[in-house]
Protein backbone atom coordinates (compact mmCIF):
# COMPACT_ATOMS: atom_id res chain seq x y z
CA UNK A 1 0.00 0.00 0.00
CA UNK A 2 1.70 3.26 -1.09
CA UNK A 3 0.14 5.08 1.88
CA UNK A 4 -2.17 3.77 4.57
CA UNK A 5 -3.07 5.45 7.87
CA UNK A 6 -3.50 9.20 7.63
CA UNK A 7 -4.82 12.31 9.32
CA UNK A 8 -5.84 15.38 7.32
CA UNK A 9 -7.52 18.72 7.96
CA UNK A 10 -9.23 21.65 6.25
CA UNK A 11 -11.66 24.50 6.92
CA UNK A 12 -15.41 24.27 6.30
CA UNK A 13 -17.65 27.14 5.23
CA UNK A 14 -20.56 25.86 7.32
CA UNK A 15 -20.71 22.61 9.25
CA UNK A 16 -24.48 22.57 9.69
CA UNK A 17 -25.39 22.95 6.03
CA UNK A 18 -22.82 20.27 5.18
CA UNK A 19 -24.18 17.84 7.80
CA UNK A 20 -27.73 18.43 6.58
CA UNK A 21 -26.74 17.76 2.96
CA UNK A 22 -24.92 14.54 3.91
CA UNK A 23 -27.69 12.89 5.92
CA UNK A 24 -27.78 9.21 5.07
CA UNK A 25 -24.09 9.32 4.10
CA UNK A 26 -22.37 10.38 7.30
CA UNK A 27 -22.91 8.78 10.70
CA UNK A 28 -25.26 10.39 13.19
CA UNK A 29 -23.23 13.25 14.70
CA UNK A 30 -22.89 14.30 18.33
CA UNK A 31 -21.30 17.36 19.89
CA UNK A 32 -19.01 17.83 22.89
CA UNK A 33 -17.92 20.76 25.03
CA UNK A 34 -14.87 20.47 27.30
CA UNK A 35 -15.46 21.84 30.80
CA UNK A 36 -12.82 23.51 32.98
CA UNK A 37 -12.82 20.56 35.38
CA UNK A 38 -11.86 18.20 32.56
CA UNK A 39 -15.31 16.70 32.08
CA UNK A 40 -16.74 16.41 28.59
CA UNK A 41 -20.35 17.32 27.98
CA UNK A 42 -21.70 15.25 25.10
CA UNK A 43 -25.13 15.46 23.50
CA UNK A 44 -26.79 14.49 20.26
CA UNK A 45 -25.86 17.03 17.62
CA UNK A 46 -29.28 18.37 16.62
CA UNK A 47 -28.24 22.03 16.65
CA UNK A 48 -30.68 22.88 19.46
CA UNK A 49 -28.14 24.17 22.00
CA UNK A 50 -27.90 27.88 22.89
CA UNK A 51 -25.17 30.18 24.11
CA UNK A 52 -26.09 29.62 27.75
CA UNK A 53 -25.29 25.91 27.41
CA UNK A 54 -21.77 26.62 26.19
CA UNK A 55 -18.59 27.13 28.19
CA UNK A 56 -17.09 30.51 27.34
CA UNK A 57 -13.53 31.65 27.91
CA UNK A 58 -11.93 35.08 27.65
CA UNK A 59 -8.68 35.42 25.72
CA UNK A 60 -5.51 36.78 27.31
CA UNK A 61 -5.97 40.23 25.75
CA UNK A 62 -9.45 40.54 27.31
CA UNK A 63 -10.77 41.64 23.91
CA UNK A 64 -13.05 38.72 23.07
CA UNK A 65 -14.58 35.57 24.47
CA UNK A 66 -14.73 32.27 22.67
CA UNK A 67 -16.07 28.74 22.87
CA UNK A 68 -15.14 25.58 20.98
CA UNK A 69 -17.66 22.86 20.18
CA UNK A 70 -16.43 19.51 18.90
CA UNK A 71 -18.74 17.78 16.41
CA UNK A 72 -17.97 14.10 15.81
CA UNK A 73 -19.24 12.05 12.89
CA UNK A 74 -17.79 9.98 10.05
CA UNK A 75 -18.58 7.81 7.06
CA UNK A 76 -17.76 4.19 6.37
CA UNK A 77 -14.60 3.57 8.45
CA UNK A 78 -13.37 7.18 8.43
CA UNK A 79 -13.72 9.40 11.53
CA UNK A 80 -14.51 13.10 11.16
CA UNK A 81 -14.21 15.78 13.84
CA UNK A 82 -15.24 19.38 13.25
CA UNK A 83 -14.12 22.07 15.68
CA UNK A 84 -16.61 24.93 15.68
CA UNK A 85 -15.08 28.03 17.25
CA UNK A 86 -17.44 30.86 18.17
CA UNK A 87 -15.77 34.19 18.87
CA UNK A 88 -17.52 37.31 20.22
CA UNK A 89 -15.83 40.71 20.37
CA UNK A 90 -16.35 42.10 23.90
CA UNK A 91 -16.33 45.71 22.66
CA UNK A 92 -18.54 45.55 19.57
CA UNK A 93 -20.44 42.32 20.20
CA UNK A 94 -19.57 41.13 16.69
CA UNK A 95 -19.78 37.37 16.37
CA UNK A 96 -17.68 35.17 14.09
CA UNK A 97 -17.71 31.41 13.59
CA UNK A 98 -15.11 29.12 12.00
CA UNK A 99 -15.22 25.38 11.27
CA UNK A 100 -12.08 23.28 11.23
CA UNK A 101 -12.39 19.68 10.05
CA UNK A 102 -10.11 16.73 10.88
CA UNK A 103 -10.50 13.39 9.10
CA UNK A 104 -8.54 10.29 10.06
CA UNK A 105 -8.52 6.63 9.20
CA UNK A 106 -6.94 4.04 6.95
CA UNK A 107 -7.20 4.13 3.17
CA UNK A 108 -6.65 0.38 3.07
CA UNK A 109 -9.15 -0.52 5.79
CA UNK A 110 -11.85 1.53 4.10
CA UNK A 111 -11.02 0.05 0.70
CA UNK A 112 -11.26 -3.47 2.14
CA UNK A 113 -14.50 -2.60 3.96
CA UNK A 114 -13.01 -3.05 7.41
CA UNK A 115 -10.24 -5.53 6.58
CA UNK A 116 -6.59 -4.68 6.98
CA UNK A 117 -4.45 -7.46 5.56
CA UNK A 118 -4.92 -6.84 1.85
CA UNK A 119 -3.25 -4.79 -0.83
CA UNK A 120 -3.97 -1.16 -1.54
CA UNK A 121 -2.72 -0.25 -5.00
CA UNK A 122 -2.14 3.23 -6.35
CA UNK A 123 -5.45 3.06 -8.23
CA UNK A 124 -7.25 1.92 -5.06
CA UNK A 125 -5.77 4.94 -3.30
CA UNK A 126 -7.19 7.21 -6.00
CA UNK A 127 -10.66 5.76 -5.45
CA UNK A 128 -10.42 6.52 -1.73
CA UNK A 129 -9.25 10.09 -2.35
CA UNK A 130 -12.14 10.63 -4.78
CA UNK A 131 -14.59 9.29 -2.18
CA UNK A 132 -13.25 11.58 0.56
CA UNK A 133 -13.40 14.65 -1.67
CA UNK A 134 -16.98 13.85 -2.73
CA UNK A 135 -18.21 13.37 0.83
CA UNK A 136 -16.42 16.37 2.32
CA UNK A 137 -17.21 18.63 -0.59
CA UNK A 138 -13.75 20.19 -0.32
CA UNK A 139 -11.09 20.26 -3.03
CA UNK A 140 -8.19 17.88 -2.43
CA UNK A 141 -5.81 20.84 -2.85
CA UNK A 142 -7.29 22.38 0.32
CA UNK A 143 -7.06 19.27 2.50
CA UNK A 144 -3.74 19.32 4.35
CA UNK A 145 -2.17 16.03 5.42
CA UNK A 146 -1.13 16.07 9.09
CA UNK A 147 0.07 12.44 9.48
CA UNK A 148 0.84 9.76 6.90
CA UNK A 149 2.12 6.19 7.07
CA UNK A 150 3.85 4.90 3.92
CA UNK A 151 3.87 1.14 4.33
CA UNK A 152 4.32 -2.22 2.65
CA UNK A 153 3.04 -5.72 3.37
CA UNK A 154 5.38 -8.53 2.33
CA UNK A 155 5.04 -12.29 2.46
CA UNK A 156 7.93 -14.08 4.16
CA UNK A 157 8.78 -17.79 4.10
CA UNK A 158 9.05 -18.07 7.89
CA UNK A 159 7.14 -16.93 11.01
CA UNK A 160 7.36 -13.14 11.15
CA UNK A 161 7.25 -12.47 14.89
CA UNK A 162 9.90 -15.09 15.65
CA UNK A 163 12.12 -13.57 12.96
CA UNK A 164 11.67 -10.05 14.37
CA UNK A 165 12.25 -11.25 17.92
CA UNK A 166 15.47 -13.02 16.95
CA UNK A 167 16.79 -10.47 14.46
CA UNK A 168 15.76 -6.86 15.19
CA UNK A 169 18.52 -4.83 16.83
CA UNK A 170 18.09 -1.12 16.17
CA UNK A 171 17.13 1.68 13.80
CA UNK A 172 19.86 4.31 13.43
CA UNK A 173 21.22 3.24 16.80
CA UNK A 174 17.82 3.38 18.51
CA UNK A 175 16.63 0.10 20.01
CA UNK A 176 13.22 -1.25 19.03
CA UNK A 177 10.49 -1.54 21.64
CA UNK A 178 8.15 -4.49 21.86
CA UNK A 179 4.45 -3.75 21.45
CA UNK A 180 2.35 -4.26 24.55
CA UNK A 181 0.41 -7.54 24.60
CA UNK A 182 -3.19 -7.38 23.40
CA UNK A 183 -6.16 -8.54 25.48
CA UNK A 184 -5.24 -12.14 24.66
CA UNK A 185 -1.63 -11.65 25.73
CA UNK A 186 -0.35 -11.74 22.14
CA UNK A 187 2.58 -9.55 21.09
CA UNK A 188 2.65 -8.90 17.34
CA UNK A 189 5.87 -6.97 16.79
CA UNK A 190 8.11 -4.01 17.46
CA UNK A 191 8.27 -0.27 16.93
CA UNK A 192 10.82 2.50 17.24
CA UNK A 193 9.14 5.83 18.11
CA UNK A 194 11.24 8.92 17.38
CA UNK A 195 10.50 12.62 17.12
CA UNK A 196 9.00 12.91 13.64
CA UNK A 197 8.64 9.29 12.61
CA UNK A 198 7.77 5.94 14.13
CA UNK A 199 9.18 2.82 12.47
CA UNK A 200 6.90 -0.22 12.77
CA UNK A 201 7.54 -3.89 12.03
CA UNK A 202 4.93 -6.40 13.04
CA UNK A 203 3.32 -9.74 12.25
CA UNK A 204 0.11 -9.05 10.35
CA UNK A 205 -0.71 -12.75 10.12
CA UNK A 206 -0.40 -13.12 13.89
CA UNK A 207 -2.55 -10.04 14.40
CA UNK A 208 -5.38 -11.48 12.29
CA UNK A 209 -4.75 -15.17 12.96
CA UNK A 210 -3.88 -15.96 9.33
CA UNK A 211 -2.14 -19.10 8.06
CA UNK A 212 0.41 -17.17 5.98
CA UNK A 213 3.49 -15.18 7.07
CA UNK A 214 2.82 -11.48 6.42
CA UNK A 215 5.10 -8.72 7.70
CA UNK A 216 3.90 -5.12 7.88
CA UNK A 217 6.67 -2.54 7.54
CA UNK A 218 5.84 1.14 7.80
CA UNK A 219 7.08 4.63 8.52
CA UNK A 220 4.46 6.58 10.43
CA UNK A 221 5.21 10.28 10.03
CA UNK A 222 3.86 12.21 13.02
CA UNK A 223 5.14 15.40 11.40
CA UNK A 224 5.16 16.01 7.67
CA UNK A 225 8.32 18.11 7.34
CA UNK A 226 10.46 15.28 5.94
CA UNK A 227 7.82 14.13 3.45
CA UNK A 228 7.27 17.73 2.39
CA UNK A 229 10.98 18.33 1.78
CA UNK A 230 11.90 15.00 0.18
CA UNK A 231 8.72 14.01 -1.62
CA UNK A 232 6.64 17.16 -1.90
CA UNK A 233 3.57 15.69 -0.19
CA UNK A 234 1.60 18.36 1.68
CA UNK A 235 -2.04 18.11 0.60
CA UNK A 236 -4.35 15.22 -0.26
CA UNK A 237 -4.04 16.19 -3.91
CA UNK A 238 -0.34 15.30 -3.79
CA UNK A 239 -1.29 11.65 -3.29
CA UNK A 240 -2.92 11.81 -6.72
CA UNK A 241 0.47 12.56 -8.25
CA UNK A 242 1.98 9.20 -9.21
CA UNK A 243 5.50 10.62 -9.39
CA UNK A 244 5.29 11.85 -5.78
CA UNK A 245 3.75 8.64 -4.43
CA UNK A 246 6.42 6.64 -6.25
CA UNK A 247 9.10 8.43 -4.22
CA UNK A 248 7.71 6.97 -1.00
CA UNK A 249 9.53 3.72 -1.76
CA UNK A 250 12.82 5.62 -1.45
CA UNK A 251 11.80 6.65 2.07
CA UNK A 252 10.87 3.07 3.01
CA UNK A 253 14.05 1.59 1.55
CA UNK A 254 16.21 4.17 3.30
CA UNK A 255 14.51 3.27 6.56
CA UNK A 256 15.03 -0.44 5.91
CA UNK A 257 18.70 0.17 5.09
CA UNK A 258 19.09 1.93 8.45
CA UNK A 259 17.67 -1.05 10.35
CA UNK A 260 20.27 -3.36 11.85
CA UNK A 261 19.43 -7.08 11.82
CA UNK A 262 21.11 -9.98 13.57
CA UNK A 263 21.60 -13.17 11.55
CA UNK A 264 21.73 -16.14 13.93
CA UNK A 265 22.32 -18.57 11.09
CA UNK A 266 25.99 -17.52 11.16
CA UNK A 267 28.22 -20.07 12.90
CA UNK A 268 30.43 -18.16 15.34
CA UNK A 269 32.87 -21.10 15.28
CA UNK A 270 33.42 -20.78 11.55
CA UNK A 271 37.24 -20.88 11.15
CA UNK A 272 37.05 -18.24 8.42
CA UNK A 273 35.92 -15.62 10.95
CA UNK A 274 38.50 -13.59 12.84
CA UNK A 275 38.28 -12.81 16.55
CA UNK A 276 36.47 -9.49 16.06
CA UNK A 277 33.90 -11.07 13.78
CA UNK A 278 33.29 -13.89 16.24
CA UNK A 279 32.72 -11.30 18.93
CA UNK A 280 30.16 -9.51 16.75
CA UNK A 281 28.35 -12.78 16.03
CA UNK A 282 28.33 -13.67 19.73
CA UNK A 283 27.20 -10.32 21.14
CA UNK A 284 25.83 -8.40 18.14
CA UNK A 285 22.18 -9.22 18.86
CA UNK A 286 22.32 -6.94 21.90
CA UNK A 287 21.73 -3.22 21.17
CA UNK A 288 23.91 -2.32 24.17
CA UNK A 289 26.89 -3.95 22.45
CA UNK A 290 26.62 -1.39 19.65
CA UNK A 291 25.97 1.45 22.07
CA UNK A 292 29.20 0.67 23.92
CA UNK A 293 31.09 0.23 20.66
CA UNK A 294 29.85 3.59 19.39
CA UNK A 295 30.90 5.27 22.63
CA UNK A 296 34.51 4.08 22.46
CA UNK A 297 35.09 4.25 18.66
CA UNK A 298 35.40 7.07 16.20
CA UNK A 299 32.47 7.65 13.87
CA UNK A 300 34.28 6.18 10.87
CA UNK A 301 35.38 3.09 12.81
CA UNK A 302 31.84 2.50 14.06
CA UNK A 303 30.46 2.82 10.52
CA UNK A 304 33.02 0.32 9.26
CA UNK A 305 32.11 -2.15 12.03
CA UNK A 306 28.43 -1.90 11.10
CA UNK A 307 29.30 -2.55 7.46
CA UNK A 308 31.46 -5.52 8.47
CA UNK A 309 28.64 -6.90 10.61
CA UNK A 310 26.20 -6.64 7.70
CA UNK A 311 28.64 -8.36 5.35
CA UNK A 312 28.81 -11.34 7.71
CA UNK A 313 25.18 -12.09 6.92
CA UNK A 314 25.81 -11.67 3.21
CA UNK A 315 28.91 -13.87 3.14
CA UNK A 316 28.25 -16.43 5.87
CA UNK A 317 24.55 -16.24 6.75
CA UNK A 318 21.09 -16.08 5.25
CA UNK A 319 21.44 -12.57 3.79
CA UNK A 320 17.96 -11.80 5.12
CA UNK A 321 18.31 -8.05 5.13
CA UNK A 322 19.01 -7.94 1.38
CA UNK A 323 16.45 -10.64 0.55
CA UNK A 324 13.66 -8.81 2.37
CA UNK A 325 14.79 -5.55 0.79
CA UNK A 326 14.28 -7.18 -2.61
CA UNK A 327 10.81 -8.36 -1.55
CA UNK A 328 9.86 -4.85 -0.44
CA UNK A 329 10.88 -3.36 -3.79
CA UNK A 330 9.17 -6.12 -5.78
CA UNK A 331 5.91 -5.74 -3.85
CA UNK A 332 6.04 -1.96 -4.21
CA UNK A 333 6.46 -2.29 -7.97
CA UNK A 334 3.15 -4.14 -8.05
CA UNK A 335 1.04 -1.93 -5.78
CA UNK A 336 2.40 1.39 -7.06
CA UNK A 337 1.76 0.61 -10.72
CA UNK A 338 -1.18 2.55 -12.14
CA UNK A 339 -3.10 0.49 -14.65
CA UNK A 340 -4.90 3.68 -15.62
CA UNK A 341 -1.60 4.98 -16.98
CA UNK A 342 -1.00 1.95 -19.20
CA UNK A 343 -3.05 2.55 -22.39
CA UNK A 344 -2.09 -0.81 -23.87
CA UNK A 345 -3.63 -2.76 -20.97
CA UNK A 346 -7.28 -3.57 -21.53
CA UNK A 347 -9.64 -4.20 -18.64
CA UNK A 348 -10.26 -7.79 -19.65
CA UNK A 349 -6.52 -8.46 -19.31
CA UNK A 350 -6.33 -7.23 -15.71
CA UNK A 351 -8.08 -10.29 -14.32
CA UNK A 352 -5.58 -12.52 -16.11
CA UNK A 353 -2.66 -10.56 -14.72
CA UNK A 354 -4.13 -10.62 -11.21
CA UNK A 355 -4.70 -14.34 -11.50
CA UNK A 356 -1.07 -14.82 -12.53
CA UNK A 357 0.15 -12.80 -9.57
CA UNK A 358 -1.98 -14.71 -7.07
CA UNK A 359 -1.51 -18.16 -8.53
CA UNK A 360 2.24 -17.92 -9.04
CA UNK A 361 3.41 -17.31 -5.52
CA UNK A 362 0.23 -17.44 -3.44
CA UNK A 363 -0.24 -13.73 -2.73
CA UNK A 364 -2.87 -14.64 -0.21
CA UNK A 365 -3.48 -11.05 0.87
CA UNK A 366 -4.28 -9.56 -2.54
CA UNK A 367 -8.02 -9.21 -2.11
CA UNK A 368 -8.30 -9.28 1.66
CA UNK A 369 -8.74 -11.77 4.44
CA UNK A 370 -10.74 -14.32 2.51
CA UNK A 371 -7.83 -14.83 0.10
CA UNK A 372 -5.68 -16.06 2.96
CA UNK A 373 -7.36 -19.44 2.64
CA UNK A 374 -6.30 -19.88 -0.98
CA UNK A 375 -5.14 -23.45 -1.51
CA UNK A 376 -3.18 -24.31 -4.64
CA UNK A 377 -0.97 -27.34 -4.94
CA UNK A 378 1.29 -25.45 -7.33
CA UNK A 379 1.98 -22.67 -4.82
CA UNK A 380 5.34 -22.41 -3.13
CA UNK A 381 5.10 -24.04 0.28
CA UNK A 382 6.25 -21.44 2.81
CA UNK A 383 5.59 -23.55 5.90
CA UNK A 384 7.11 -26.94 5.10
CA UNK A 385 10.08 -27.84 7.26
CA UNK A 386 9.59 -25.02 9.77
CA UNK A 387 8.40 -27.10 12.73
CA UNK A 388 10.18 -26.65 16.06
CA UNK A 389 11.58 -29.79 17.77
CA UNK A 390 11.39 -29.08 21.48
CA UNK A 391 14.69 -30.71 22.40
CA UNK A 392 16.81 -28.32 20.35
CA UNK A 393 18.18 -25.01 21.59
CA UNK A 394 16.76 -21.70 20.45
CA UNK A 395 19.86 -20.81 18.45
CA UNK A 396 20.01 -24.22 16.81
CA UNK A 397 16.34 -24.04 15.87
CA UNK A 398 16.82 -20.55 14.47
CA UNK A 399 19.84 -21.64 12.47
CA UNK A 400 18.04 -24.62 10.92
CA UNK A 401 14.98 -22.53 10.25
CA UNK A 402 16.97 -19.84 8.45
CA UNK A 403 18.93 -22.37 6.40
CA UNK A 404 15.77 -24.02 5.15
CA UNK A 405 14.03 -20.71 4.68
CA UNK A 406 16.92 -19.29 2.67
CA UNK A 407 16.28 -21.79 -0.12
CA UNK A 408 12.61 -20.87 -0.06
CA UNK A 409 13.45 -17.17 -0.27
CA UNK A 410 15.43 -17.83 -3.45
CA UNK A 411 12.55 -19.81 -4.94
CA UNK A 412 10.19 -17.07 -3.87
CA UNK A 413 12.29 -14.43 -5.60
CA UNK A 414 12.41 -16.47 -8.79
CA UNK A 415 8.63 -16.83 -8.76
CA UNK A 416 8.22 -13.13 -8.05
CA UNK A 417 10.60 -12.18 -10.86
CA UNK A 418 8.66 -14.39 -13.26
CA UNK A 419 5.38 -12.78 -12.22
CA UNK A 420 6.76 -9.27 -12.69
CA UNK A 421 7.93 -10.24 -16.17
CA UNK A 422 4.40 -11.42 -16.95
CA UNK A 423 2.97 -8.11 -15.74
CA UNK A 424 5.46 -6.09 -17.76
CA UNK A 425 4.81 -8.20 -20.84
CA UNK A 426 1.06 -7.73 -20.49
CA UNK A 427 1.53 -3.99 -20.00
CA UNK A 428 3.85 -3.58 -23.00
Amino acid sequence: MPADDFKASCYFDNYYSWAESKKGIIKRPYWSVFEDDGDVKTEEDDGSYNDDSLKWRVDKTQKYKYCTILHTTGFQTYIIEVKETIRIDLCTGNRSVSYFMIIRGSFKTNHLKGGNCGRLTFDDLQEQIKLIVEVLGVDAEKIKIENLAPSILVSLPFPVYEFLKDSLISYRGNAFKQYDPDENGTVIGYHCPLGQVEVKLYDKSLQYNLPSYLMQFEDRFCKMQRLKNLVGIVHLSDLKDHSKVEKLIDILIQTWDDILLFDNSIDENNPILNARQREMVKYGDNPKYWEKLKAKCTSSTYTNRIAEFRSLSTDHGGNYHQNIRNLIIAEWNIISKSWQKLPSVKKRELAKITSSVRGKFNQVYYNGVKDCNTNNSNNINMTKGLSKPEHKSKKQLAKEKREKANEQVVRFMVALSTTLQIIQKKAA
